[in-house]
């Protein structure tokens, strides 16, 4: 079995830096490759979501989906066609430095 991998990651303290912010793999010896249209800035998570057929991805100031297996994201809207922030909400706190990339994979179909 073969399976897609994607990475999300960023700038926390830049959350709205949106450059190399997500690449995606097509199994795990293959090489990384970064998205052509990445998520609109700093990502913490990233999930696949069998019943949309998407990827989700969230951080701090929003989130986006990719139909293309982490190839190209766009932001994620709700019914009213306003970016979503239900997903995930940034928290204020301390500050918290860069964080390392998160990843998720998914059986390739």
């Amino acid at each position: 079995m073969t399976y897609v991998l994607v990475a999300v990651g960023g700038d926390y303290s830049i959350p709205t830096m949106n450059r190399v912010t997500a690449a995606f793999k097509l199994d795990f010896d293959k090489p990384w490759t970064a998205s052509a249209t990445p998520p609109h800035g700093y990502r913490s998570t990233v999930q696949w979501s069998e019943s949309e057929k998407l990827w989700i991805t969230a951080g701090t100031n929003g989130s986006d989906i990719s139909r293309d297996d982490g190839r190209t994201w766009q932001p994620s809207t709700t019914a009213t066609g306003t970016p979503s922030r239900s997903l995930h909400r940034g928290t204020k706190g301390p500050h918290r430095p860069p964080q390392p990339f998160r990843d998720s994979a998914r059986p390739q179909t």
